[in-house]
């Protein structure tokens, strides 16, 4: 029998065709296949104006509902945004299937105030707060994540505890799920 060879680089491309558009919608594909779309201004949100949709009138008031007093800290650990990690290479807080992913941050306080927000167009919202540093605050209003991080959410914990561990290992911080 006579070996196929076939070059490592062609493998690699077809990997990388494979991967979803985001971490973020790769988690929670499967809440949102055919759900009615709920929140229809999600793409308004996709660049430098992201901060507006802690105003949109429809996301708005599930956020408050979902956070309640954690609302505000929220918003707080949001003063700056980074991309989502896109295979190629776009720079937009909403991937293609119109899921808004914002990682946000505290200039100067990294480790201690940040929190990652995730929105589906279906209604389904994914928020976890780095809590001073000492906890991290998760809320979710989908059933299949009330007492379990998404992915592209636990992948964003494990980046900071590994930031906060430096050279010396650190226990982790708890997650306390708060989902009414």
């Amino acid at each position: 029998m006579e070996k196929v060879r076939i070059p490592l680089f062609v493998i690699a491309a077809l990997c990388v065709l494979c991967l979803p558009a985001s971490t973020a919608a790769q988690s929670t594909d499967r809440a949102c296949a055919d759900a009615e779309v709920k929140f229809h201004n999600l793409s308004r949100y996709k660049s430098a104006r992201w901060e507006r949709v802690f105003r949109d009138r429809e996301v708005a008031p599930v956020l408050k509902s979902l956070l309640g007093r954690d609302y505000q800290l929220l918003i707080a650990s949001m003063s700056q945004a980074d991309y989502p990690e896109d295979p190629k290479g776009l720079l937009s807080f909403v991937d293609r299937k119109g899921v808004l992913t914002l990682r946000g941050f505290v200039p100067g306080l990294f480790t201690i105030m940040e929190a990652m927000l995730i929105v589906e167009p279906c209604g389904n919202i994914y928020a976890a707060i780095l809590d001073e540093g000492k906890r991290f605050l998760y809320f979710s209003n989908d059933k299949s994540y009330i007492k379990r991080l998404p992915a592209a959410t636990d992948e964003w914990r494990r980046r900071i505890e590994k930031a906060r561990s430096g050279l010396e290992k650190q226990p982790e911080l708890p997650v306390v799920f708060k989902s009414k």
